[in-house]
């Protein structure tokens, strides 16, 4: 490590880390990757004993039980305490790899002991002293940033997003703020041709809300640079960091199972799943909702789906008028409203039955319910639950307090509708309604 207590912002000057440095340090902290631990004399792969796992994702440590498990942020390793002298480079790799601190003893022995080189020590290293700053990400004595991301793609939508929740936020906030901080949405632009990861450092944000459908592909970038994502417009696949993602709908895995039942439920015996994409997740996740549901299906294409009488369908966007007309008559369909409901009335002249999933039902409720449009109703949530972190999180302010307020959320979305992510971490609700003809 050239400069061992250099953390001012993510890097620093004095021929300090890289941010490529921070970034694969950031990836042995978060999941263990490239390394292996060793525990109860065993060498295991270390993505079973990511640091994350029990100093946190702000690494302030805490206590499971007996054990205690320290803060390992730099600022808090680098100053002595009563039990210890201060950790160098030299005696952070030793008490890694051998398990004795600065004073001599052993560590826990819950604490695993790694097998890691001196780049990825050091990696490490400068992920630790980034991290303080990192958790402070958008956060100021006087205000907090939020972002909402604004490609060429949803650039329109993004505008229209970020107005929304300003409002809303200012409907709930008070002038003076929540702990002396005021909430401000700001809009993170990426133009063309631009990096996602030094835009959003440009406009440092401690989480993106509203991540439109079309920058849906952008998701696991951001969190796989830590960047929380928040209140996304579309479901969650479901296999998203619950740490760092949250939704307002069931996530696809849930909507996948209610359709399977509902299938099931209508007794279809004769059902083709096709889908114009045989690459798309969705299409996985169907398949295997559908078989844990004991639901018989056959794969199809173009000419099976036309001698069907059930189909479930997965069209590329903006392809669902094709595959109708290849429909028969007396088929029922099923699908995904955002797919299939601006083809109401032509599925209704053809005769074609349908059952489509609703995977908004939240907002759906909540649009209902306050007379709003889709998008003014989840700003609205987003802006309620948000309030609720930010109090819950109280003056030290920090990304790691702000999503420690997930785990104990409920609100009320609607008069029949709980978001309860004590119960559905990443998603807060599995309701799935259908709209029938």
């Amino acid at each position: 490590m050239r400069c061992a207590f250099a953390a001012l912002g993510f890097f620093a000057a004095c021929g300090a880390a890289t941010a490529n440095e921070v970034d694969a340090g950031r990836a042995i902290f978060e999941t263990g990757v490239g390394v292996t631990a060793r525990i109860m004399g065993m060498d295991l792969p270390g993505t079973g004993f990511a640091c994350r796992r029990c100093h946190g994702l702000d690494g302030a440590g805490g206590r499971e039980g007996a054990t205690v498990m320290p803060a390992i942020g730099w600022d808090k390793l680098a100053a002595p305490v009563a039990s210890r002298p201060a950790y160098t480079p030299e005696l952070f790799r030793k008490a890694l790899e051998t398990g004795i601190s600065p004073s001599g003893r052993a560590l826990d022995a819950a604490m695993p002991r790694y097998r890691l080189d001196g780049a990825q020590a050091d990696a490490l290293m400068a992920y630790l002293m980034a991290l303080p700053a990192i958790e402070r990400r958008g956060i100021e004595a006087d205000a907090v940033h939020l972002g909402v991301l604004s490609t060429p793609r949803s650039q329109a939508l993004a505008s229209a997003y970020a107005g929304a929740l300003e409002q809303a936020l200012a409907e709930r906030i008070p002038a003076h703020g929540i702990f002396g901080r005021t909430v401000k949405v700001r809009p993170v632009g990426v133009a063309a041709g631009t990096d996602l990861k030094t835009a959003v450092e440009r406009s440092p944000v401690v989480a993106m809300i509203g991540l439109a459908p079309a920058d849906s592909g952008l998701i696991a970038d951001l969190l796989g640079d830590g960047m929380p994502v928040l209140f996304p417009l579309f479901p969650l696949a479901g296999t998203e960091d619950r740490d760092l993602a949250h939704g307002l709908m069931a996530d696809w895995p849930a909507v996948a199972d209610a359709i399977a039942l509902r299938i099931k439920a209508d007794g279809r015996s004769d059902l083709i799943l096709a889908a114009g994409d045989a690459g798309d997740g969705r299409l996985a996740a169907l398949a295997a909702a559908l078989t844990r549901a004991g639901v018989s299906y056959r794969l199809g294409d173009d000419l099976s789906v036309g001698m069907a009488s059930a189909v479930l369908l997965l069209p590329r966007p903006g392809a669902a008028g094709a595959w109708i007309t290849r429909l028969r008559r007396d088929a029922v369909l099923y699908g995904m409203a955002e797919d299939f409901v601006a083809l109401r009335v032509r599925l209704n002249g053809a005769g074609i039955r349908y059952r489509l999933a609703v995977q908004g039902t939240s907002v759906a409720s909540m649009a209902a319910t306050a007379q709003l449009g889709a998008l003014e109703a989840h700003a609205l949530m987003a802006a309620d639950l948000l309030h609720g972190l930010l109090l819950s999180a109280g003056r030290d302010l920090r990304r790691a307090t702000l999503l420690a307020g997930f785990r104990n959320l409920r609100r009320q979305a609607a008069p029949n509708l709980l978001l309860d992510y004590a119960t559905h971490p990443g998603s807060g609700t599995a309701a799935v309604e259908f709209i029938v003809e």
